[in-house]
């Protein structure tokens, strides 16, 4: 689905593409060998479905006129055992239900740690070594966890709520803050452009964890865990509130929806 609007131009085409990849399959749906018999440029890097995943997609489309809002929240949370907390949340909306849309953006990064951190001077690992997996040419949802210790707790969550009602945010409010860095050495950073939204957290000696939407690729999320007893745990939410009245879509309009998924390597 391509959504429309004057502002935030790449917001809007990511949270398409993203949009349609997510509802269509919740998954990552593996290549087929199977031939297009269509010559249209929108069907070059398609595939044929078969009957079942046919049976899965009827009455999912929905016609990019009756979406009235989308939103994305991110949040990465860790708890080492030394007593420091990291906390990042992004917030992402856009609102279709105005004549001109409107696109908001809210950053939020909070740290504290303990008496017994500052004592130590820094972070003890265990001397793990983990060898990083590339996902760069991965494509659709990728979740991955790597732990290189004993006793950590460690989570990928991906939700995707679709309602005719406005979605109530489980995000607190942002305090603008993208990046930072404590005295301790640990990062925490939050980014933002026209391929989409992302955010990292490494703390020496003890891992790194990431999670990020792109175009063309997907959503990523990864944790890699060098030290013991960690408490770590990725969240991507998409709301999408449609109009009550959003029934049949056009040839047109799936052949634009079609389309845009390519940018997810959906099909």
């Amino acid at each position: 689905m391509i959504l429309k609007g004057n502002i935030h131009k790449g917001w809007l085409a990511i949270a398409g593409s993203a949009f349609l990849f997510t509802i269509a399959y919740g998954e990552t749906v593996q290549a087929s060998t199977s031939a297009t018999d269509y010559d249209a440029a929108v069907y070059q890097q398609s595939r044929q479905l078969d009957d079942n995943e046919l049976a899965g997609l009827r009455g999912r489309f929905v016609d990019g006129n009756k979406v009235l809002f989308f939103g994305v929240e991110m949040s990465t949370a860790w708890q080492t055992p030394s007593g420091e907390s990291l906390h990042a949340s992004a917030n992402l909306q856009l609102d279709f239900s105005a004549k001109t849309p409107k696109a908001s953006f809210t950053p939020h990064i909070t740290s504290t740690s303990s008496e017994a951190l500052a004592a130590a001077n820094g972070h003890q690992g265990n001397g793990s070594v983990i060898t990083t997996m590339d996902m760069g040419s991965s494509k659709g949802v990728m979740q991955v966890i790597q732990a290189g210790g004993d006793f950590n707790v460690a989570g990928n969550d991906f939700q995707f709520d679709v309602s005719t009602r406005r979605p109530t945010s489980q995000a607190s409010g942002g305090n603008g803050q993208g990046h930072l860095e404590t005295d301790a050495g640990s990062m925490v950073s939050i980014t933002r452009d026209a391929n989409g939204l992302g955010m990292s957290m490494t703390i020496p000696n003890q891992g790194s964890v990431n999670q990020a939407i792109r175009a063309r690729q997907g959503l990523h999320q990864s944790v890699q865990l060098t030290s013991d007893h960690q408490q770590v745990h990725n969240l991507t939410r998409m709301h999408l509130q449609i109009a009550r009245d959003s029934g049949g879509v056009s040839n047109q309009a799936v052949k634009r929806m079609i389309e845009s998924t390519r940018d997810l390597g959906g099909l």
